[in-house]
């Protein structure tokens, strides 16, 4: 959904599709901070590490069920594919 970033008090997010357009870039999530349940698919469409941490997904004190899907064209480098897993984490 287009603009879904104004949705700042949402707690359920099942299935926020990554794409290369405005509106559609992971940092959306970045100010939905109530979120307690979250599926980002197709993880292939963001370009780099910077804009997987501009979502702050280690932000999220609520999250408790957190689902990251890449779809079965995994063509990222196994390094790069490690940053990805280190945003969430992040205290």
């Amino acid at each position: 959904m287009h603009g879904i970033g104004k949705l700042k008090s949402l707690q359920g997010l099942d299935g926020f599709y990554v794409k290369n357009e405005i509106g559609y870039k992971i940092g959306e999530l970045e100010h939905m901070n109530d979120l307690r349940q979250l599926r980002i698919t197709l993880l292939k469409n963001v370009e780099d590490v910077e804009e997987v941490c501009s979502a702050k997904i280690y932000q999220k004190r609520n999250l408790m069920d957190l689902s990251l899907e890449w779809n079965y064209e995994r063509n990222i480098h196994n390094n790069t594919r490690k940053e990805y897993y280190r945003f969430v984490s992040r205290t």
